[in-house]
């Protein structure tokens, strides 16, 4: 990873590279969620009966957004991080958390979030937050390496979606 850096996202004339990138995401798992001992939550993997290609849409002005990153190597953009902060929680909201399908496992998604999250120390947050679907396994994964855990879930967020049958994941870490 020598050589990457990150920027603030340049939201007009870094659209064209961003939708070029590829987003999406492949699962032969889907996690459910699992009472614990008290009132802990826990993930458990669950086997899909097909594996599930998921690609998640790339909104840079419908999102409540204020600040995002790209990363860049070799001049060209390989992943998007925007967030935003929640003051009256001191929350820092992960709204989108990509990195190209070809660039992943590089340490591009930590990097971005190493950004975000010092971001949200400057703002004053406390935690970081984001919410995913039970059907992104890698994303999840992915979130577990940088220190989110489950704290919550929602079994009717996608109802009336293209995602129906799926649910919502929420996950957190301290800053």
């Amino acid at each position: 990873m020598p050589g990457a850096f990150t920027r603030p996202v340049d939201r007009q004339n870094d659209l064209d590279e961003l939708l070029g990138l590829d987003f999406a995401a492949r699962s032969d798992k889907a996690f459910q969620v699992l009472a614990g001992e008290g009132a802990s939550l826990m993930l458990t993997p669950e086997e899909l009966a097909s594996p599930v290609e998921k690609c998640f849409p790339l909104t840079l002005d419908a999102d409540p957004w204020t600040e995002g990153w790209v990363i860049e190597e070799g001049g060209r953009v390989r992943g998007f991080m925007a967030c935003g902060y929640n003051q009256w929680n001191k929350r820092l909201v992960i709204w989108h958390f990509y990195v190209d399908r070809a660039e992943r496992r590089k340490g591009f998604g930590r990097q971005l979030m190493d950004c975000a999250l010092s971001a949200g120390r400057q703002w004053g947050a406390r935690t970081a937050w984001a919410e995913t679907s039970n059907v992104n396994y890698p994303g999840v994964i992915a979130y577990q390496r940088l220190g989110f855990k489950l704290c919550g879930f929602d079994a009717t967020l996608y109802q009336g979606t293209v995602n129906e049958g799926e649910f919502g994941l929420f996950l957190a870490r301290y800053l």
